[in-house]
């Protein structure tokens, strides 16, 4: 195949990871307010409840922020904190990527992994379980919290901090500018020191461990759900050190809210919208099928082939 049909290729696939990723902005912070609305009303409750606390990580310590705010109003906070970082990040370019289709393309891949691993996981009587709420009120807005709350522990907190103490030790002529960068953004400090990358990309590897088994202290998980969280805390490390934590939280978002909201729409749709509700249904369930398991199964294609060609002899160079 010639490198012109390479780049034919790549440009069709950042299309659908740019369709993907649109979709994605329309469903976390459109799509996803009436959803909230439907499992309020399905689990029963007249009305919202009120949030006492809200629950981050200071490195892998979970810190409880009191507060006292209606639960609908504070999911529609966070939920459009989201949409306004999709916008961002489909707007802005780390080394001439589009973050947000990138983190979209791999989130597919990460889908499909995931699928594959909890299939062979549950042939040989390894469980993955499934958390425990009290109804599908809370476990929605729980789940709609939890990317910022994580990722400022297990990705900011540890791996941010490691890029700026390894900043301020080895830079001379410190700016406010380079120091926030280090600490959001660290591979726009350090894509051209290998060593620096080395060291986090190995933080990466251990947050991921220490992310995977933190797991099992959440209520109904099981064994099997630590190997699918160490897959998703490598691929949360990898977007926050290439792009920065405005795109691991919108990564963590892409499972705990994205493919939550369009389970929940699919499941409701016909219960709350009459006339097309069944047509909402079809429609989500294919969108979701092209636009995170085939996009995933094209993506991890092309990163083979792109893998297996650059050491193959032909020497093209090799960027996820």
């Amino acid at each position: 195949m010639k490198k012109v049909d390479d780049d034919k290729l790549s440009i069709y696939i950042n299309a659908f990871g740019l369709i993907g990723g649109i979709f994605y902005i329309i469903v976390i912070g459109l799509l996803s307010i009436p959803t909230l609305f439907f499992i309020r009303d399905h689990a029963g409750y007249a009305n919202p409840i009120t949030i006492k606390s809200f629950t981050i990580f200071i490195t892998v310590v979970p810190q409880e922020i009191p507060i006292a705010i209606n639960s609908d109003y504070l999911t529609i906070i966070v939920l459009e904190f989201y949409l306004a970082l999709g916008i961002i990040d489909i707007l802005r370019n780390i080394n001439s990527d589009k973050p947000l289709i990138k983190m979209f393309l791999l989130a597919g891949v990460v889908l499909v992994l995931s699928i594959l691993i909890e299939a062979l996981q549950s042939s040989i009587g390894v469980e993955t379980g499934e958390l425990e709420a009290p109804n599908d009120y809370i476990y929605y807005i729980s789940a709609v919290y939890a990317p910022i709350g994580e990722e400022i522990g297990f990705r900011l907190t540890i791996i941010g901090l490691a890029s700026l103490i390894m900043y301020f030790l080895s830079r001379e002529g410190k700016t406010l500018k380079g120091v926030l960068t280090s600490f959001l953004i660290p591979y726009k400090i350090y894509k051209d020191d290998h060593d620096k990358m080395y060291v986090l990309y190995i933080l990466v590897i251990f947050t991921s461990l220490v992310f995977g088994f933190a797991h099992l202290m959440g209520p109904g998980w099981k064994l099997g759900k630590v190997t699918l969280s160490i897959l998703a805390g490598l691929y949360l490390g990898y977007l926050f050190v290439k792009y920065g934590i405005t795109t691991s939280i919108l990564g963590h978002a892409y499972f705990n809210v994205y493919l939550l909201t369009l389970y929940f729409l699919s499941e409701l749709a016909g219960d709350y919208i009459p006339t097309y509700g069944e047509m909402v249904e079809i429609t989500i369930s294919v969108l979701y099928f092209i636009l995170s398991i085939a996009i995933g199964v094209i993506y991890l294609v092309w990163l083979a082939y792109k893998f297996v060609k650059r050491y193959s002899g032909y020497g093209v160079e090799y960027e996820i």
